[in-house]
């Protein structure tokens, strides 16, 4: 009688062990969370001489990958430590706007923690081209220049940056990148948005703005 009870008991810790491991295997595993895209809409190469304009935003519900990849592939084009960063940097700000953000990474991470799940806009690119008889170094004042007027001067951060392929020994034209954030920064931080800028058509406006500045300069 002993022994039936025990192959009883060692035949009752066998089917808890193999309902065990059944139930184990049944169990899914959890879902990854869901990520958006950092979608761009491009405009102007072809169309609009020496001039591109690019508009970033987030697509889909989800954790947002964030923008400072795209900043920091214009500051840092290249991996050379000498030829690989951009000729020239600049961080332009409102008048108004807190002296911790000329940090960029302050102002970036300051950014993206104020940016409201249901604002999609991230970042407006602007490209402009070298013309036929122009330096490199005038390009990019005369970018400045706009810059300020047509953006900061309505409250929006810019960081521009100057890449001259030649240095490295490339044939590309030398190019002046503009990333505006669309928002405007103030005393207490970043305010409203800027809706007109980060839209589909808001390249044609300030393209014409830009033929409009450089009409104006001798």
């Amino acid at each position: 009688m002993a022994g039936s009870a025990t192959s009883a008991s060692k035949a009752s810790a066998t089917k808890r062990v193999r309902k065990a491991a059944t139930t184990a295997t049944a169990t899914p595993a959890l879902a990854e969370p869901p990520t958006s895209e950092l979608a761009c809409f491009s405009d102007g190469g072809g169309q609009f001489p020496n001039f591109r304009y690019f508009r970033y935003w987030w697509r889909g519900e989800g954790q947002r990958p964030s923008i400072v990849p795209l900043i920091d592939k214009k500051l840092r084009p290249g991996d050379d430590p000498r030829f690989g960063i951009a000729a020239k940097i600049d961080l332009l700000l409102p008048d108004d706007a807190p002296g911790d953000y000329l940090d960029l990474a302050h102002l970036l991470e300051r950014y993206g923690a104020r940016h409201q799940p249901w604002q999609q806009s991230a970042l407006v690119q602007l490209n402009f081209y070298l013309e036929d008889g122009q330096s490199a170094f005038a390009l990019f004042e005369r970018v400045r220049s706009f810059c300020r007027v047509q953006f900061v001067s309505a409250g929006c951060p810019v960081i521009l940056t100057l890449h001259v392929p030649g240095y490295a020994g490339h044939e590309n034209p030398a190019h002046c990148h503009a990333q505006i954030l669309p928002r405007t920064l103030g005393p207490m931080g970043f305010g409203s948005w800027h809706h007109d800028l980060a839209c589909d058509t808001g390249n044609r406006s300030i393209y014409a703005a830009w033929q409009g500045s450089l009409a104006l300069q001798p």
